[in-house]
Protein backbone atom coordinates (compact mmCIF):
# COMPACT_ATOMS: atom_id res chain seq x y z
CA UNK A 1 0.00 0.00 0.00
CA UNK A 2 3.01 2.19 0.44
CA UNK A 3 2.12 3.88 -3.55
CA UNK A 4 -1.15 4.47 -2.43
CA UNK A 5 -0.79 6.15 0.71
CA UNK A 6 -0.51 10.05 0.60
CA UNK A 7 -2.08 10.68 -3.24
CA UNK A 8 -5.63 10.77 -2.58
CA UNK A 9 -6.71 7.60 -3.34
CA UNK A 10 -9.79 5.66 -2.33
CA UNK A 11 -10.15 1.73 -1.31
CA UNK A 12 -12.59 -0.38 -1.00
CA UNK A 13 -12.85 -3.35 1.32
CA UNK A 14 -14.99 -5.78 2.72
CA UNK A 15 -15.78 -6.57 6.18
CA UNK A 16 -12.95 -8.78 6.53
CA UNK A 17 -10.10 -6.08 6.54
CA UNK A 18 -12.55 -2.68 7.74
CA UNK A 19 -12.30 -1.34 11.19
CA UNK A 20 -12.30 2.51 12.93
CA UNK A 21 -8.86 2.51 13.67
CA UNK A 22 -7.88 1.63 10.02
CA UNK A 23 -10.15 3.78 8.64
CA UNK A 24 -8.22 6.55 10.80
CA UNK A 25 -5.27 5.53 9.73
CA UNK A 26 -6.23 5.81 6.23
CA UNK A 27 -7.83 8.70 6.28
CA UNK A 28 -4.73 10.79 8.47
CA UNK A 29 -2.58 9.19 5.12
CA UNK A 30 -4.93 10.84 2.95
CA UNK A 31 -6.37 7.80 1.53
CA UNK A 32 -9.88 7.24 1.73
CA UNK A 33 -11.98 3.62 2.46
CA UNK A 34 -15.56 2.80 2.23
CA UNK A 35 -16.80 -1.04 2.77
CA UNK A 36 -18.94 -3.02 4.99
CA UNK A 37 -18.34 -3.79 8.46
CA UNK A 38 -18.77 -6.73 10.71
CA UNK A 39 -21.11 -5.80 13.64
CA UNK A 40 -18.55 -7.27 16.40
CA UNK A 41 -15.44 -4.56 15.26
CA UNK A 42 -14.04 -3.20 18.50
CA UNK A 43 -14.84 0.93 18.97
CA UNK A 44 -18.27 0.70 16.54
CA UNK A 45 -20.60 2.76 18.03
CA UNK A 46 -23.28 0.64 19.60
CA UNK A 47 -25.65 3.30 18.95
CA UNK A 48 -25.39 2.21 15.56
CA UNK A 49 -24.48 -1.19 15.36
CA UNK A 50 -27.55 -2.56 17.90
CA UNK A 51 -30.20 0.22 16.58
CA UNK A 52 -33.93 -1.82 15.16
CA UNK A 53 -34.69 -0.17 12.00
CA UNK A 54 -37.32 -0.85 9.03
CA UNK A 55 -36.83 -1.50 5.51
CA UNK A 56 -35.30 1.76 4.10
CA UNK A 57 -34.26 3.66 7.54
CA UNK A 58 -30.10 4.34 8.27
CA UNK A 59 -28.70 5.33 11.57
CA UNK A 60 -24.85 6.91 10.93
CA UNK A 61 -22.67 8.25 13.76
CA UNK A 62 -19.52 10.18 12.61
CA UNK A 63 -16.16 10.61 14.38
CA UNK A 64 -13.07 12.13 13.06
CA UNK A 65 -14.16 11.71 9.73
CA UNK A 66 -14.97 8.47 9.63
CA UNK A 67 -18.69 7.65 9.44
CA UNK A 68 -20.54 4.38 10.55
CA UNK A 69 -23.78 3.40 9.57
CA UNK A 70 -25.92 1.25 9.50
CA UNK A 71 -28.69 0.81 6.58
CA UNK A 72 -32.23 -1.72 6.70
CA UNK A 73 -32.46 -3.26 3.16
CA UNK A 74 -33.48 -6.81 2.96
CA UNK A 75 -31.35 -7.62 5.75
CA UNK A 76 -29.11 -5.07 8.05
CA UNK A 77 -25.87 -3.94 6.38
CA UNK A 78 -23.50 -1.89 8.33
CA UNK A 79 -20.74 0.05 6.69
CA UNK A 80 -18.10 2.64 6.91
CA UNK A 81 -16.74 5.60 4.76
CA UNK A 82 -13.85 8.45 5.13
CA UNK A 83 -15.07 9.19 1.55
CA UNK A 84 -18.78 9.73 0.88
CA UNK A 85 -21.06 11.77 3.05
CA UNK A 86 -24.33 10.14 4.15
CA UNK A 87 -26.71 10.78 1.91
CA UNK A 88 -29.16 8.82 -0.31
CA UNK A 89 -29.26 8.32 -4.14
CA UNK A 90 -31.66 6.85 -6.35
CA UNK A 91 -29.81 3.89 -8.67
CA UNK A 92 -31.67 1.39 -11.05
CA UNK A 93 -31.76 -2.50 -9.21
CA UNK A 94 -30.95 -5.66 -11.31
CA UNK A 95 -34.61 -5.95 -12.41
CA UNK A 96 -34.46 -2.81 -13.75
CA UNK A 97 -36.32 -0.93 -10.79
CA UNK A 98 -35.87 2.29 -9.48
CA UNK A 99 -34.61 2.14 -5.81
CA UNK A 100 -33.11 4.47 -3.09
CA UNK A 101 -29.70 3.64 -1.09
CA UNK A 102 -26.91 5.19 0.30
CA UNK A 103 -24.19 6.42 -1.81
CA UNK A 104 -21.47 4.54 -0.36
CA UNK A 105 -23.11 1.34 -0.57
CA UNK A 106 -23.90 2.48 -4.38
CA UNK A 107 -20.15 3.12 -5.11
CA UNK A 108 -18.87 -0.09 -2.97
CA UNK A 109 -21.29 -2.21 -4.99
CA UNK A 110 -20.06 -0.15 -8.11
CA UNK A 111 -16.64 -1.13 -7.15
CA UNK A 112 -16.60 -4.57 -5.61
CA UNK A 113 -18.90 -6.36 -8.05
CA UNK A 114 -15.73 -7.80 -10.23
CA UNK A 115 -14.22 -8.96 -6.78
CA UNK A 116 -17.00 -10.58 -5.62
CA UNK A 117 -17.64 -12.71 -8.70
CA UNK A 118 -13.94 -13.98 -9.02
CA UNK A 119 -14.27 -14.98 -5.02
CA UNK A 120 -17.75 -16.71 -6.17
CA UNK A 121 -15.92 -18.45 -9.10
CA UNK A 122 -13.08 -19.52 -6.98
CA UNK A 123 -15.42 -20.86 -4.72
CA UNK A 124 -16.93 -23.23 -7.14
Amino acid sequence: MDSKLNVSHALYMDNLYNGYHLALQLLQADTYCTGTLCSNRKNNPNEVTKSKLQKGERRCQCANGVAVTKWKDKRDVLFISTEIEDNIVETVNKRGQKVQKPHAIEKYNNHMSGIDRQGQMLSY
